[in-house]
Formats: structure tokens, C-alpha cells, sequence
């Protein structure tokens, strides 16, 4: 009897702690409760007793309810209380697992939804960045065109101006070329040889200034404008063709012009070296040839001046002055007969060379001065005789 009262208070406690449900009652276990009711009659005011020990426990179960938000009924009868026992505290697990189970579920979801959000977002970040590379792109290749397509048009109007005839149409459109693409400096550098031979000088001076300060490299652009200074400032001008030739050291024109001012300042030796130079560069340089020809006659190297001389008009037969240089060399040998010929040739080129016409008159006296000494010898020996 006392072991069954102990059931009975056990189950009691459990339903203290997991509560009272109300949860249909199966046929088995109302038979059990009534034949625990008609054995346990006698111990009735034991139960009594123990209610109110119970009682003393609900208000303990109604805190720990009221702690985890769970609303209690009222306890029933001992025996109420008893046979809902089992059912009741499955009722209160259930839901309680339950619930826990799906908190979590709704966390596992929270964190899959979480994670994918920020997949989500490194996603567009991503794609932000590469639609903003490519539109950097976009913008980089479109002003690539747009400064490409000027330059195309600046280059078409360069390659009209350089075949324009007309030097006034052709600084038009050096002019344009320059409007389309100010840092032209070729441009700048044609122009200024076209005003310098329009006698434009201060005009010339500042295309060649300009097209150095786009480029301080550009070689043609120190020539050009040593030619220009070499009217005044020779100083100058030797400065600009040192710098085009430290430039470009095969420029076999600038050593030419370079002779020609070395040789104008005295220094014949470092003219001749200049022309040398450029004949090395390019071996069909007539010019050179006959400037060469000129020093070495002037410096008493007659054999060597007339080879250069030959050789210069081999290579240009239509330079009226390798004609005229041809000629002063056979003065110097007192072979005047054969420099007419020379100075005949070369007004037969250009009429109006005072050049040619004055040792051609020159030539013609000191024939006629022989003429007449061989003459007045022939005479003089008839009367010796």
C-alpha cells in the first residue's frame, strides 16, 4: 500500500512540474484509476493531507509557469490530476520540443537566408565594379576615337599641305592642322619653312620655336632654325646645328650647312671635316662634293678639287654652279680655253648667273692677253732675227 502511494505521489510531482492538460483519457487507464480509488479509500485524509502539500507546490509551479510564459489550469481533483498525469506532461514536452525544434529550423533558415543575402550582395558588388570598369573603359576607348579621329584629320590636311604648290594654301592648312591638333609639332615645323621662304622670318622663328617646345627632340626643327639664324646669328645657329646633329648624328645635311658656316668663320679645317661627314652619310651628295672641290681649290689642292668637282657633276649634271666651280679650277690652272666651255654650260643652266658671266668675260681677256703677249714675242723674235 505504501509502495503505491509513492507511485502516486511521484506522478503527482511530475504533474506539478510538466502541468495539467486536459487530453482525452484511454479505457485501460480509467480502469486503473478505479481500482486505485477503492483500494486507496482508506487513505483518503492521507491524500487530504497531501493536497495540501500540492498546494504549497502550486504557487512554487504557478512562478515557474508565469517564468516561461505558460498558462497553467487550474489544478483539478487529485484523481483528475492523476489520471491526466501521463497525457498532461506529454502535452507540455511536445510543444516545448517543438517549439525548440522549429526555432531552430527558423534559425538554420535565418542563417541560409543571411549567408545567401550576402552572396547576394558581394554578387552585385562585384558586378557594380566590373560595370564600372567597363564603363571606364567605354569612356577611355571613346576618347581614345575622338582624339584619334582628330589626328586623322590633322594628318589628312598635313599631307595636303605637303603637296600643296601654292605656299599660301598650304600654311592654311598647316594652320587648320595645327587648330584640329595644337601639339602638331611637324606642322608647327613645315609652316616656319614656308614663311621663311616667304621671307617671314619672325613668323618662321616662332613656328620653329614652338614646334622645339612640343618636342625638344624633333632634330629638323634645330635645323631649320639654324638656317634661319645663320642670316645673323651665327653663334646661334652653330648652337642649333650641334643640337640637331647630337640628335641625330647621321644628319648629313646639317653637317653640310654646318661646313658652310664653319667655313664662313675661317675654320676651312672643320668645314672640310663637315663635308666629309656628310659624303660618308650619303655618298651622292653633288653639293657636298662641290663645296669640298671649292676648299681644297682655295687652299691650293687643285688635282684633289677636280676630282670632287667631276665627280660632283657626274651625280648632278643640272648645277650650274659645279660648272662654275669646274671653271674657276681650271683658271687656277691657267687652262682658261677649258674653263669656258664650263661657264658656257653653266648660263646655258641659269642665263642670269653673274657668277658665270663674269669669269667667262675674264677668261675670254686672259686669252686674248695671251693672244697678244704670244704675238708681241713672235714679233720680237722677227726683229731678234
Amino acid at each position: 500500500m505504501r509502495a503505491k502511494f509513492t507511485v502516486v505521489l511521484l506522478l503527482f510531482v511530475c504533474l506539478s512540474v510538466f502541468g495539467a492538460q486536459t487530453t482525452p483519457v484511454t479505457v485501460n487507464q480509467q480502469e486503473s484509476v478505479s481500482q486505485l480509488q477503492a483500494e486507496n479509500e482508506a487513505m483518503k485524509k492521507q491524500l487530504e493531507n497531501l493536497e495540501k502539500e500540492v498546494e504549497l507546490y502550486r504557487g512554487d509551479i504557478r512562478d515557474e509557469i508565469s517564468r516561461t510564459n505558460t498558462n497553467m489550469a487550474l489544478w483539478a481533483s487529485l484523481v483528475i490530476s492523476f489520471v491526466a498525469l501521463i497525457t498532461g506532461g506529454l502535452g507540455i514536452v511536445i510543444p516545448i520540443y517543438n517549439n525548440h525544434r522549429n526555432d531552430k529550423q527558423i534559425k538554420e533558415q535565418v542563417g541560409i537566408a543571411t549567408e545567401k543575402a550576402e552572396k547576394a550582395e558581394m554578387v552585385s558588388e562585384q558586378m557594380m565594379k566590373e560595370v564600372s570598369e567597363i564603363q571606364e573603359k567605354i569612356n577611355k576607348d571613346t576618347a581614345a576615337a575622338e582624339k584619334a579621329a582628330k589626328e586623322a584629320k590633322a594628318s589628312q590636311l598635313f599631307a595636303e599641305a605637303s603637296n600643296e604648290t601654292d605656299a599660301s594654301k598650304a600654311i592654311e592648312l598647316y594652320s587648320q592642322a595645327i587648330k584640329i591638333n595644337p601639339a602638331y609639332y611637324k606642322a608647327y615645323n613645315n609652316r616656319g619653312i614656308l614663311k621663311m621662304n616667304n621671307e617671314n622670318e619672325k613668323g618662321a622663328m616662332e613656328d620653329y620655336n614652338k614646334a622645339i617646345e612640343l618636342n625638344p627632340n624633333y632634330a629638323n626643327a634645330y635645323y631649320n632654325r639654324a638656317i634661319l639664324k645663320s642670316k645673323g646669328d651665327r653663334k646661334g645657329a652653330m648652337d642649333d646645328y650641334d643640337k640637331a646633329i647630337e640628335l641625330c648624328p647621321n644628319y648629313a645635311k646639317a653637317y653640310y650647312n654646318r661646313a658652310i658656316l664653319k667655313n664662313k668663320k675661317g675654320d676651312r679645317k672643320g668645314a672640310i671635316d663637315d663635308y666629309n661627314k656628310a659624303i660618308a652619310l650619303e655618298p651622292n651628295y653633288a653639293k657636298a662634293y662641290n663645296n669640298r672641290a671649292d676648299l681644297l681649290r682655295i687652299t691650293g689642292k687643285l688635282e684633289n678639287a677636280m676630282a670632287d668637282i667631276n665627280i660632283a657633276i657626274e651625280k648632278d649634271n643640272t648645277d650650274f654652279v659645279a660648272y662654275i666651280t669646274r671653271g674657276e679650277i681650271y683658271m687656277d690652272m691657267g687652262k682658261y680655253d677649258e674653263a669656258i666651255p664650263d661657264f658656257d654650260q653653266a648660263l646655258a643652266i641659269n642665263g642670269s648667273s653673274k657668277s658665270a658671266l663674269d669669269h667667262r668675260a675674264e677668261c675670254l681677256k686672259k686669252l686674248e692677253e695671251k693672244e697678244q703677249n704670244q704675238l708681241n714675242e713672235k714679233k720680237e723674235d722677227e726683229r731678234d732675227s
